[in-house]
C-alpha cells in the first residue's frame, strides 16, 4: 500500500514520518530525495544554466539563494519543479517497488500542488495551528515574511484536509500525536491487501 503524507510548510511532517517508521512502515521523504538530486552534477549544471551562478564555495547549490529566486516568481518556481518533480516521483516509485510488501509512507510537501494525490492509495494531511507553525519555522531561520511568501505558493491546508483520508493535528503534544499515528497505521494494516497505483 502506498500512502502520501503531506501538509503545508512547518506542519511537522518529518516528525510524523518518523512516527510511522517506528510503527514499521517503510518511509521516504521527497525533501531528502531533492537534497540528493541537487548534488548530482547533471542537475546542478541544468539549474545553474537556468538560474545563474548559485553555487556555494563547496561547489554545491546554495539552497537559500535558490529559495530566494523561486519564491519571488511563480514562473521560476514552476521551472525548477518541472526539472525536479518527475525525478522525485520516479524515486518514490522505485522505493515502493522495493518495499511493496510493507506499508510505504511517502512524505511529499507539494502532493496536491503537483496533482499527484490520485496515484496514492491513501492520503494523510498534517496540520498545526498558526502559532506553532510560525514558531517552528522561526527556529529554522525563516522570517515571518519569508514564511508568508512560501505559504502563498501552497494550497491552503483547509482545502487539503477536504481531500484527505486521514488528518493529523500536529499542534498537540507528541504522545497524543504518536497515538494518532498508531491508530492510522493499524487502520492501514487492515487494508494492506489493496495494491498501490505505482505497481
Amino acid at each position: 500500500m502506498l500512502v502520501a503524507l503531506t501538509g503545508n510548510i512547518g506542519s511537522g511532517k518529518s516528525t510524523i514520518l518518523k512516527f510511522f517508521k517506528e510503527q514499521g512502515a517503510a518511509t521516504i521523504s521527497a525533501d531528502e530525495i531533492v537534497h540528493d538530486l541537487l548534488k548530482k552534477n547533471q542537475i546542478k549544471a541544468k539549474i545553474v544554466s537556468i538560474f545563474g551562478p548559485i553555487l556555494n564555495h563547496k561547489g554545491q547549490i546554495d539552497k537559500q539563494a535558490l529559495a530566494d529566486i523561486i519564491f519571488s516568481s511563480k514562473k521560476k518556481k514552476d521551472c525548477l519543479e518541472r526539472i525536479i518533480h518527475p525525478l522525485v516521483y520516479e524515486e518514490i516509485r522505485r522505493f515502493y517497488k522495493k518495499n511493496s510488501p510493507k506499508i510505504v509512507v511517502s512524505e511529499i510537501p507539494l502532493l496536491f500542488e503537483t496533482n499527484k494525490h490520485g496515484e496514492f492509495d491513501k492520503v494523510i494531511v498534517v496540520f498545526c495551528d498558526e502559532k506553532s507553525l510560525f514558531e517552528r519555522l522561526k527556529n529554522r531561520g525563516l522570517t515571518e515574511e519569508e514564511v508568508k511568501r512560501r505559504l502563498k505558493f501552497q494550497i491552503p491546508v483547509e482545502e487539503k484536509i477536504k481531500l484527505a483520508d486521514y488528518v493529523i493535528d500536529n499542534s498537540e503534544d507528541f504522545e497524543r500525536v504518536r497515538k494518532k499515528v498508531k491508530e492510522i497505521y493499524d487502520d492501514l494494516m487492515r487494508e494492506k491487501g489493496r495494491n498501490g497505483s505505482f505497481e
